[in-house]
């Protein structure tokens, strides 16, 4: 009969405390719906023979390009501090899971005392005292409370390793744009110098003919203003090639004068030894398909670094929630006391206690519901911070699309108009060596020629920069994780291997 009593006592209370149970705090997280596109509204370049996305800047087929992208992936400093940042979020999501689980700590003391003479008690004695033992605590999430700490921890996990793979797209690019940036420089350096070259010596063409009484004292003196507007140009080209290698010495974490010696061949041990030299600015051979604009939602990595942050602020909804209700533990002590020594391992010193304690800030209740209403903020601000994401990156994929259509068409309009030029410029150069028209008409035709190649290097060099924008724009740069648990597939490479 007892028995039946005690079971008919413990039924409701088992049914009141599955039911607070399933009134945890907070709300399960739902991943916010996209309306994406169906198709690009820009021109894709990309054909069969397409470069994989992941590898966008072999599409360049250069060699230098690969090697240094390969470094700056290695020795970057801002992909390590992003390692680095993971590795201190994955130790606090230890700590967060531990809390689960109950503490245990164990003890001993052991004590010589003597009570004052003038309290109650043993006055003036003289007492040892041993004790060992063990306290533990265990606090039950009954309303999930530690779980939605999980929850946000590992979204935060998420987030950061996110980050980290939104570096490598980010480094990949810039590290590619400044080596076009120093090429496609050098080679309008050495074009400029080549057209200098030109003019000198149709300098002493003209110097000659001067002298020789057929031709007036303005055409050298027109000669000598064409020579030194175009020294005029090479400053400028000059010092974006030298801001382009100190961009290069920032993303690789060398200094300058050892990037410019892996270029140039300098050293022998250099990992860029042995390759070919760079003659001309390189094109992309085979373009990378821009895919749906769905697809846009699991490459970029800064996407899903703003969703899983929104994903940690819903669950932080439910860990200030937490505190609106009951907090029940167990605790528990355990252990050995005596005031001699030779007794504490005996039966009689043993000591235990074991009880459940509540605690409710009941009085608290304001103040807590406004926290709770700072979080359901917190998450509101993050979810609206994803869907700006969303449409920005969209946006960067057709604006980068469109760029590089308008750049390809610019590149052959300007080489047609090179063309033309040069045949030109032939046909001009050979009526004045006949005496047939002035100085000033080759002149012009020749400055024409000159802001034609010079254009030509631009394009091409704005070409590829175009390419390198739609890259980062698809979020191309990095190696999709197989499935699996996030333990796995948040785990960055070791320090000895690529961040």
């Amino acid at each position: 009969m007892r028995t039946h009593r005690s079971a008919l006592t413990a039924l409701p209370l088992a049914c009141v405390l599955a039911w607070l149970g399933g009134c945890g705090p907070g709300r399960d997280y739902r991943e916010p719906e996209i309306a994406a596109p169906a198709r690009w509204q820009g021109p894709e370049a990309a054909d069969e023979s397409s470069a994989p996305l992941s590898r966008w800047w072999t599409s360049f087929g250069d060699d230098r390009l690969d090697r240094l992208i390969v470094l700056a992936l290695e020795e970057n400093l801002d992909l390590r501090l992003a390692v680095a940042r993971l590795d201190e979020a994955r130790a606090r999501r230890g700590v967060v899971r531990w809390a689960q689980l109950p503490e245990i700590d164990a003890r001993g003391s052991a004590e010589r005392r003597r009570y004052s003479e003038n309290v109650f008690g043993p006055s003036g004695e003289i007492q040892n005292h041993f004790d060992a033992g063990f306290d533990a605590s265990w606090e039950i999430d009954l309303f999930r409370g530690v779980r939605r700490e999980v929850e946000a921890s590992d979204a935060d996990l998420q987030a950061l390793d996110a980050a980290r793979l939104d570096m490598r797209t980010v480094v990949a690019a810039e590290t590619a744009r400044a080596y076009l940036d120093l090429v496609g420089n050098q080679e309008l350096l050495a074009v400029l110098r080549a057209d200098l070259a030109d003019l000198r010596q149709a300098r002493d063409l003209v110097h000659a003919r001067v002298a020789a009484g057929v031709a007036p004292d303005v055409d050298l003196a027109q000669q000598d203003a064409l020579i030194a507007s175009a020294v005029a140009t090479l400053p400028e080209p000059e010092a974006r090639r030298v801001n382009a290698l100190t961009r290069l010495a920032v993303l690789t974490a060398r200094p300058a004068s050892d990037v410019l010696a892996a270029i140039a061949q300098a050293d022998g041990a250099d990992p860029f030894a042995g390759l070919p030299g760079v003659t001309r600015l390189p094109e992309a051979r085979a373009l990378f398909a821009a895919g749906l604009p769905s697809d846009l939602l699991r490459r970029r990595q800064d996407l899903r670094r703003a969703e899983r942050a929104y994903a940690a602020a819903v669950a932080r909804i439910g860990v200030a929630e937490r505190a609106l209700y009951p907090r029940f533990s167990l605790t528990g002590t355990f252990g050995l006391e005596s005031t001699d020594s030779e007794d504490l391992l005996k039966v009689g010193s043993l000591f235990w206690s074991i009880g459940p304690a509540v605690r409710w800030p009941i009085l608290q209740q304001g103040r807590i519901r406004a926290q709770v209403a700072a979080a359901d903020a917190r998450a509101e601000q993050a979810e609206i911070a994803y869907h700006q994401a969303v449409l920005v990156a969209f946006a960067d994929v057709e604006d980068a699309l469109a760029a590089l259509a308008r750049a390809q068409e610019r590149s052959r309009a300007i080489d047609e108009a090179l063309a033309a030029h040069e045949r030109s410029l032939a046909l001009v150069r050979a009526r004045y060596e006949r005496g047939a028209i002035g100085l000033i008409s080759l002149l012009t035709e020749q400055r024409a020629v000159s802001g034609a190649r010079a254009q030509t290097v631009e394009a091409r060099t704005a070409m590829a920069l175009r390419v390198v924008t739609l890259a980062k724009a698809l979020g191309g740069g990095w190696e999709p994780a197989p499935p699996g648990p996030i333990a796995d597939t948040v785990r960055p490479p070791s320090p000895e291997r690529s961040p």
